[in-house]
């Protein structure tokens, strides 16, 4: 229960920073997206808006990059489709953003052996199909997903 506490109170990191380096601020935006969903804290309700806000300010920075053509790497497009495809607004154009940069990315055969860089791109596809009314093609959206490597 301590480390419950502990853990509740806790400070969390900025979601985004500005550094002039488009790689290492999608790298820590990333990290900060994936770092918010393993917090216990996010699973309760009165943390829940917080989590909005949060990914809403990693979204805003992604459109911002994406609209002034700054995401070309393909480790880039890994990094910020995973953050569009967590958009607050479950708005479909931008899980279908998500699914052409996560597409882009597993075509890249530097990143063809990562599983979560092929992983993304078919869970954006299946996402993006949902949020438009359509049957998913890859069953990666109907519950908690869990790999053992």
């Amino acid at each position: 229960m301590i480390c419950l506490g502990i853990g509740l109170l806790k400070p969390l990191p900025e979601p985004i920073v500005r550094t002039q380096e488009i790689e290492d601020d999608l790298r820590y935006a990333h990290s900060t997206d994936q770092g918010d969903r393993m917090n216990v804290k996010f699973f309760l309700p009165p943390f829940k808006e917080q989590m909005k806000a949060r990914d809403s300010l990693r979204l805003v920075l992604v459109k911002e990059m994406v609209n002034k053509g700054q995401i070309e790497q393909s480790r880039d497009k890994f990094h910020a489709s995973f953050i569009l495809h967590h958009n607050p607004m479950k708005d479909s154009s931008m899980y279908e953003l998500a699914h052409d940069l996560a597409r882009q990315a597993a075509a890249d055969p530097t990143l063809a052996g990562e599983y979560q860089v092929q992983w993304l791109a078919k869970a954006t596809y299946d996402r993006w199909m949902l949020s438009i009314g359509q049957p998913p093609k890859y069953g990666t959206q109907g519950g908690l997903s869990v790999s053992i490597e």
